[in-house]
């Protein structure tokens, strides 16, 4: 292995630096600029073209890609290669808590994974037509969510982790330790003010309940009048990573393009958000579905 190739895979492999540390610890989320590569970005364009044509998107809820007729693991390798990226598993074997990457003679990780999928989204629905044809649906789907205190249990303290509440984040002894967390995905380029996701930075940390007439962000004239609310622009091949107990939202879309966001959503060994778990034996028909790939697709471990 040349020296080059070591550092590189080396570079990939090591998780947080301090800079997205400190950043994910005090907001929230990071941004890992650059993740997917310029061919990535397009063969990925190509395969969520086809997947469109022959599975239109619902126009009630936004979670398609996960049904048996839409769920993205078919539309490609592609889609199944970004479950354990190498850019961004690192990231997240550090958010969970687990042991430091390292890598053998062969410059192979050398690690046992610390987090499952839990489920994944995909947004397409925010172009403009979509959002004149359904007016209400788009205003409502524009509506802060997420924190401890939200998503329906305003009686639990923020990052609970009891009664079902896998929207938690925590520091024990300089690890982190998450719920469900979402890895973001861009394919086309998004604004600060046109569109695209949100969120309350340091939310993950609050210690009272969002206030009710503060969640719906599609009521806000615009983003730049609300100090308290960050849109977080992002450029296609970028990925945001954040603690599903950060507050947050889409802002409603604004420009005269469409949106491709893949929301890969992830949880801790142990513990779910989604009832419905992926069986790794409906994706064995690929030969290039991997050990570790196997391991993320696994349901929840009891004993975790």
């Amino acid at each position: 292995m040349t020296s080059s190739t070591a550092r590189a895979t080396q570079e990939s492999q090591a998780g947080l630096d301090d800079r997205q540390r400190y950043l994910f610890d005090t907001r929230g989320y990071i941004v890992i600029r650059g993740c997917l590569s310029a061919s990535e970005v397009e063969e990925l364009n190509r395969l969520f073209t086809e997947a469109e044509a022959a599975h239109p998107p619902p126009t009630e809820g936004h979670g398609w890609g996960m049904g048996p007729s839409g769920n993205a693991l078919h539309w490609g390798k592609p889609f199944r290669d970004l479950l354990d990226h190498p850019k961004v598993s690192p990231v997240l074997q550090d958010m969970y808590g687990g042991p430091p990457a390292s890598a053998d003679g062969d410059g192979q990780p050398d690690r046992e994974v610390s987090f499952r999928i839990d489920h994944i989204n995909v947004h397409n629905w925010c172009r403009p037509s979509f959002i004149v044809q359904h007016p209400q649906y788009a205003a409502d789907a524009c509506t802060l969510h997420g924190g401890g205190n939200s998503g329906g249990t305003p009686d639990l303290p923020p990052n609970n982790e009891s009664a079902g509440n896998n929207q938690f984040f925590r520091v024990d002894e300089g690890r982190f330790s998450n719920g469900l967390i979402s890895v973001v995905f861009e394919l086309e380029d998004t604004t600060a003010n046109g569109g695209g996701f949100c969120c309350v930075p340091g939310s993950h940390k609050q210690n009272f309940p969002l206030p009710q007439d503060m969640r719906r962000v599609a009521d806000l004239p615009d983003l730049a009048d609300e100090e308290w609310l960050q849109g977080v622009p992002a450029e296609a091949g970028d990925c945001i990573v954040f603690t599903e107990a950060l507050i947050h939202s889409t802002l409603p879309w604004r420009v005269q393009t469409r949106r491709r966001t893949l929301f890969y959503k992830f949880s801790q060994l142990g513990g779910s958000h989604s009832k419905r778990y992926y069986n790794v034996e409906d994706y064995e028909q690929y030969p290039d579905l991997t050990d570790r790939q196997r391991a993320i697709l696994a349901p929840p471990d009891a004993g975790a």
